[in-house]
């Protein structure tokens, strides 16, 4: 689907949608309990990553039922016999969490996915499978698996996905002895790592932090809290957050990384004069695209630094980010895995790709706001892999676009 964008100032009130991060990882956690429980969301349009996720759970024998448009219900279910197999369609976060989990509940499953997720990096968590009795017959998707997984101590990298560390987690208190996750560099995204800690220690699970990682004491289980609501996405609101809007429901002590478009809205506003700004955006790599926008509408050097695992997200979203600025007629260079964009306070428009990547796609709606001529998106459907309602959300602040 390619859409036409026209500049416009955007303004008003809205519900901001539930996250799909936070999601992820209750449904998960609500999935492993001894009862079931009523999970609440706000938003009747579920995310693609979330349906993937739901679409997996089932097939390890979960029954999630639609009680409303915001209401799911979980119930654990009985282990069957036959082999799993686990779609996690293109959703990074569902294939890494479950990996484990399901190592720990079957001896063998199958895993597939489609686009971009089957070139995006998994060995890491195999290796680490592999070293604890688990062996899977390819280094990325499809694949299957043989053997259960076993306690112990695993060694990984900081200094990659903090998904592979989250998907450990969540799969160690259903091992029977104490299991550690010894880090052998410093964590990146750190923050993702607190949210699946957080959401555990909701369901009854406790980690403790290690002075180089983390344990998971033995005899835990998750237990059902009966009833638990989804919260809202500072990630996908960080896309029109600092254009105008004002979102409803946003927690402001969330542990959300993204919470830092905040900070970043006010230090890049429209005209402000900077001589040279450097960010380091590896505590929050999603809000790459949205921050070289705002890089645009100030005048002066804004360094984005610390973007190396951005290579292998949806898109290489260096070099995507690099040609949506450069598409629309502002200035960005790449050094290495840094972006550096010279903004002049505008942006003139044109015509780009979303590289089939999502965030992209929204950050090229967002920059309509700052151009001076329309804004071309192609393959503009990939939105709705983490934002459903993202262009009707725009147009509800007034922007306007049209399908071409």
């Amino acid at each position: 689907m390619e859409i036409c964008v026209r500049p416009h100032k955007l303004s008003g009130k809205l519900n901001a949608p539930d996250s799909k991060s936070d999601m992820c990882r209750k449904l998960l956690c609500s999935a492993l309990c001894n009862r079931g429980m009523v999970f609440h969301m706000d938003t009747t349009c579920i995310s693609d990553d979330v349906e993937a996720m739901i679409q997996c759970l089932r097939a390890l024998g979960t029954t999630i039922t639609i009680l409303s448009d915001t209401a799911l219900e979980v119930a654990p279910g009985a282990k069957h016999a036959k082999v799993p197999h686990l779609d996690c369609r293109e959703s990074a976060t569902v294939l890494r969490f479950m990996l484990p989990v399901a190592a720990a509940l079957y001896g063998k499953a199958s895993f597939t996915g489609i686009g971009s997720l089957s070139r995006r990096p998994i060995l890491p968590i195999l290796k680490a499978l592999e070293a604890h009795g688990v062996y899977s017959d390819a280094d990325r998707l499809p694949l299957e698996y043989s053997g259960f997984l076993t306690a112990g101590t695993y060694k990984m990298p900081g200094n990659i996905s903090s998904q592979f560390i989250s998907g450990l987690l969540l799969a160690m208190p259903l091992l029977d002895e104490e299991s550690h996750i010894k880090l052998t560099s410093k964590l990146e995204s750190a923050a993702y790592v607190d949210m699946t800690i957080q959401t555990m220690a909701q369901f009854g699970v406790l980690v403790e932090r290690t002075k180089d990682g983390f344990t998971v004491p033995a005899n835990q289980k998750y237990r059902s809290p009966e009833d638990l609501t989804a919260e809202r996405d500072w990630s996908s609101c960080a896309f029109l957050y600092p254009f105008g809007a004002e979102f409803q429901g946003l927690d402001p002590k969330s542990l959300q990384p993204d919470r830092a478009i905040e900070k970043y809205a006010e230090i890049l506003a429209p005209g402000a004069k900077i001589k040279e700004l450097s960010i380091d955006v590896s505590p929050h790599p999603d809000l790459f695209p949205i921050l070289a926008v705002l890089a645009c509408r100030v005048h002066g050097k804004v360094v984005l630094c610390g973007a190396k695992r951005l290579r292998i997200k949806e898109s290489d979203r260096i070099v995507s980010t690099a040609a949506l600025i450069n598409g629309l007629g502002g200035k960005a260079e790449e050094q290495g895995d840094t972006l550096v964009i010279t903004g002049t306070g505008s942006l003139t428009g044109g015509r780009v790709s979303s590289y089939n990547d999502h965030r992209i796609a929204m950050a090229a709606v967002a920059a309509s706001s700052i151009c001076t001529g329309d804004v071309h998106i192609t393959d503009a459907q990939v939105i709705k892999k983490s934002y459903p309602g993202f262009l009707w959300d725009f147009n509800a602040l007034g922007g306007t676009y049209y399908v071409l």
